[in-house]
């Protein structure tokens, strides 16, 4: 779906450009925090953060302003793109499961299927986005360019490369997303008084907003392609932000996972350690000076040892 048009006026073109910086930098820095969070505490060892790690790789992945830093051409379109379209087809993938797994929360039994299956979920997680790459590459589908941006031209109604590439994959995410979130809904309750103490159930309810918030920044996609195909007019200046509402997706999982009382126990002790080590690599680096002027002191006779 093409937003914009060859014979679009500057006006519009700035407004897809602040709508993409708006949306793309928080998403991208938020992304690139929950990485390095659980890489640098050591929280990839639990399960649930294992998918959210890929959770936020797939839209760190997205989020890159490649457009930016590259002139767009046909091979350059498609780098880009092969880049962008295994973010988003990785991040699908891994909420999707993700909302599957919550289900099992309440069983008591998505530990022990993460541990059982993960290498399984990794594998399909890896190569799940390559025929949509290979899909891109072998129908051009990025035919049209506009400054530093790529484009589509659809010439068709409902075009089936549209469908394929941008419609299909979040509409079956969206939906299975949106029967997990109800389906947890009404069993939220005896899940929160199931946990052991406070802390894990405002854990949970963290977490448990992920799917929304797939649901909530995809479906304005969905709904622009649908108004667009059928030819109702809206207004541009909406239009186009509510193209971009999807890359929005990358900062609010990093609000919510920061939110998680396990998060922020393991950043403050994370803090606490890294001040605590620079205080006591402080505290030697001043003894090895004093020690060393001192020797330095015996040697030239300023001070006699004894």
């Amino acid at each position: 779906m093409s937003l914009l048009h060859v014979d679009d006026t500057p006006g519009l073109q700035r407004v897809q450009m602040i709508s993409y910086l708006s949306y793309t930098l928080p998403s991208l820095l938020g992304s690139a925090f929950v990485l390095l969070v659980i890489v640098s505490l050591k929280l990839y060892s639990k399960a649930l953060n294992r998918i959210v790690f890929f959770i936020s790789l797939g839209d760190f992945l997205l989020s890159l302003p490649l457009e930016f830093f590259v002139e767009a051409t046909e091979t350059t379109c498609m780098i880009e793109a092969s880049i962008h379209y295994y973010g988003i087809i990785s991040s699908l993938y891994w909420t999707s499961l993700f909302a599957v797994v919550f289900v099992h929360i309440s069983k008591n039994s998505a530990q022990l299927i993460l541990q059982k299956y993960f290498k399984w979920f990794l594998g399909v997680g890896l190569l799940l986005p390559l025929p949509w790459i290979a899909f891109l590459g072998l129908t051009r589908y990025y035919d049209t360019r506009i400054g530093n941006f790529c484009y589509h031209s659809g010439t068709t109604t409902f075009d089936y490369q549209v469908l394929v590439v941008s419609v299909i994959p979040p509409l079956i995410a969206i939906a299975v997303n949106a029967v997990c979130y109800v389906t947890v809904f009404f069993r939220l309750r005896n899940v929160l008084q199931g946990s052991s103490h406070q802390n894990q159930g405002v854990n949970l309810l963290a977490l448990f907003v992920f799917p929304l918030i797939l649901i909530v920044c995809w479906t304005p996609h969905i709904v622009t392609y649908v108004l667009y195909e059928l030819h109702i007019d809206v207004n541009d200046n909406i239009q186009i932000p509510l193209g971009f509402l999807n890359r929005l997706q990358g900062i609010l999982n990093a609000l919510f996972y920061g939110l998680s009382p396990v998060v922020r126990q393991s950043l403050r002790q994370g803090v606490r350690e890294l001040c605590s080590r620079r205080s006591t690599n402080t505290k030697e680096r001043l003894l090895f000076d004093q020690s060393t002027m001192r020797q330095s002191a015996i040697s030239s006779g300023t001070i006699s040892d004894y």
